[in-house]
């Protein structure tokens, strides 16, 4: 259900419930909302706020509502403010803090003299096939990491980057985004040692997907899930 927690703000309450989707029926959260959302009048007291909360969380080991809360107070914030990197590195750690249940391993792609991050889920042993998922336009790859049970039991390895543009690609490294996303995707395959995958893209990443397929052979199937 999409809740409206700040009047006549449609893009503050999409980011609101797209961040707490998962836990805004959570007790706590209905409780920090209560705090929160009055505080709510500018860019300055969006981010302020959220971070404030996000701290709180932290402290009292509640890394799930930290995540969520250090994602919001990011979203806004210009890859240029002295505060995002460390915003971003605080929602990224509580991320993991809070999913320890995904068997994942962390890898570094190089890419024209820097490297995209990238993140390989094994949800199956021996599996025999390869499906590389890309995320949308600014997001982060955890986005769509936490996703990945939907997977259990299905005959892939599964790979996530976050290409130019995207994520820590952007934020760790200043790699800019470009709209020729075959590059990015063909040197992941590269990387990997890959003969043929699959790839699957969402929202913005539904465009990159098909994009890449057009130029990149080794792609044999693909699916737009779905800016396109």
């Amino acid at each position: 259900m999409f809740y409206e927690y700040v009047k006549n703000n449609q893009q503050w309450n999409l980011q609101i419930n797209r961040q707490l989707e998962e836990i805004k029926e959570n007790q706590q959260v209905k409780d920090d909302l209560q705090i929160a959302i009055p505080k709510l009048t500018n860019a300055d007291s969006w981010y302020q706020t959220w971070f404030t909360l996000g701290e709180t969380r932290e402290q009292n080991g509640d890394f799930t509502l930290a995540c969520a809360y250090f994602g919001l107070a990011q979203f806004y914030l210009s890859q240029y403010d002295t505060n995002k990197k460390e915003v971003v590195h605080r929602y990224l750690d509580n991320f993991y803090r809070s999913h320890t249940e995904i068997n994942y391993e962390n890898y570094e792609v190089p890419y024209e003299g820097k490297y995209l991050p990238a993140i390989k889920v094994n949800i199956k042993a021996n599996a025999s096939k390869t499906l590389i998922i890309i995320n949308g336009f600014d997001s982060f790859m955890e986005e769509l990491l936490i996703a990945i049970n939907f997977f259990q039991g299905l005959d892939y390895n599964i790979i996530f980057f976050d290409g130019p543009g995207q994520g820590r690609a952007l934020i760790d490294n200043d790699i800019k985004f470009i709209s020729n996303f075959e590059k990015p995707v063909s040197a992941v395959i590269d990387y990997f040692a890959l003969d043929q995958v699959d790839v699957m893209g969402v929202s913005w990443g539904g465009y990159f997907a098909v994009r890449a397929a057009a130029y990149e052979k080794r792609i044999k199937n693909v699916i737009c899930f779905d800016f396109l």
